[in-house]
């Protein structure tokens, strides 16, 4: 793709903003970049495109002792290659989406594996979900023009409704906090029954993978019976006592139970509500859009910010799509508005174009609404789709073609033109 755009020598690769600061003088930003080597340069631009999206700071929480242990310890992000988990000890904290990739790739090497789980994970049969392309896919994919662009509208199309009705939550409803609605609730029980027979001779396996939650509260992870098997596996034990503390040669549950341990694997996500960090980025009248946001990340679409001129987000704030659409078209129709407000500011011979502060709050209070009537929005759940004030500010709680007509067009009502 990069060829075939011919970006190759418009790329500076190992590269990374420091500072973006917004010259209400000449209406420009001036941008402040470091470097692997060392070199740090200062140029000026009239427009900036963040695209760091939302899963790029690994979170590891805290607990006493964990600077004396002696073992090896990793966040799924910054994987350690140099150690070699054949024959080890492992424990691994978590049990979402990064836990659910690492536990079946490495439960066949160790020795033992401890699985701390604060919470058990719902999972969306998938039976096929690690199966190769077919030898007809690939044929279809590869020799008959534009099978490729039909069969990705085709999945698209599909998952513009997803599961919205699954997740969405009938007022009124008595099987709270378990369920959400009569879908939510008949979509629980298919996937106990499914569990019921994974776990089959385990009922203390069983009772430990059955979420205390709604389905679609949190994010559904894929099934393909990889997970089931490796929890069962005998080298397997899953601890749902907590964590209380490091030692220098392992981990101490909550039960009090010491258990040795050579190596500890974080699986625990990510800090998502720490949008731009650590990228420091001043606007109008030396606002720092972190001091703007207090922790409370907000952004028409997940695009523009007041006060922030000609400064355009992919995956901003509430631009996850949870229970339909996907990252992709999300990512394309931020791209695609940024560069429709561009050339506004080029057919009306602006400099800059700010978000008005009304225009925001007006779309924020209505996604907000939306995501109040939803399972991950509930005031008993807690996610990761929400911030420290309980809000949710990760996900897109409506359908794909609602954020195709908010990105259509670029309503210049919502905006200052800055000559």
């Amino acid at each position: 793709m990069v060829a075939r755009a011919e970006l190759a020598d418009e790329l500076e690769l190992h590269t990374w903003l420091e500072k973006a600061e917004f010259d209400e003088g000449t209406r420009t930003w001036t941008a402040t970049t470091g470097s692997a080597d060392g070199t740090r340069q200062t140029r000026r631009f009239n427009a900036i495109i963040t695209c760091v999206g939302q899963l790029d700071h690994p979170h590891i929480p805290t607990w006493p002792g964990q600077e004396e242990f002696t073992g090896a310890q990793m966040h799924s992000q910054e994987w350690d290659h140099s150690v070699d988990l054949r024959g080890k000890k492992v424990a691994v904290i978590g049990t979402g989406a990064s836990a659910y990739q690492i536990i079946p790739a490495i439960v066949d090497q160790v020795e033992s594996l401890h699985v701390f789980q604060r919470s058990a994970p719902w999972m969306l049969p998938a039976e096929s979900y690690h199966e190769p392309m077919s030898e007809t896919a690939h044929w279809l994919h590869s020799k008959v023009p534009h099978y490729g662009k039909w069969f990705r509208l085709w999945v698209t199309a599909l998952g513009i409704e997803g599961r919205i009705n699954v997740a969405t939550v009938q007022e009124g409803w008595d099987k709270a906090p378990l369920s959400v609605s009569p879908r939510n609730e008949a979509f629980r029980q298919e996937v106990i029954r499914r569990m019921e027979n994974q776990y089959r001779g385990r009922p203390d396996l069983l009772e430990k993978a059955i979420p205390n939650y709604p389905p679609s509260a949190k994010r559904l992870l894929r099934d393909n019976g990889v997970w089931a098997a490796a929890l069962m596996a005998p080298v397997t034990t899953v601890v749902s006592s907590g964590l209380e503390s490091f030692t220098p040669t392992g981990l101490v549950t909550g039960a009090g139970e010491h258990i040795d341990v050579d190596v500890v694997i974080y699986a625990t996500g990510f800090r998502p509500s720490d949008y731009l960090d650590p990228i420091e980025i001043v606007g109008r009248g030396g606002l720092e859009i972190h001091d703007y946001w207090q922790g409370d990340a907000k952004g028409f679409a997940g695009i523009t910010v007041p006060n922030f001129p000609n400064l355009f987000m992919m995956l901003g704030p509430n631009t996850t799509g949870v229970a339909a659409g996907g990252l992709h078209i999300m990512v394309e129709r931020a791209a695609e508005y940024a560069l429709e407000a561009i050339h506004q500011l080029l057919l009306r011979d602006k400099a800059a174009l700010d978000l008005k502060q009304e225009a925001l709050d007006r779309h924020i209070e209505w996604v907000d609404a939306e995501n109040r009537r939803m399972t991950w929005g509930q005031p008993y759940v807690t996610n990761w789709y929400k911030n420290r004030f309980n809000r949710v500010s990760q996900v897109w709680p409506f359908k794909t073609t609602e954020y195709w007509r908010i990105t259509q067009h670029v309503e210049a009502d919502d905006y200052e033109f800055l000559p």
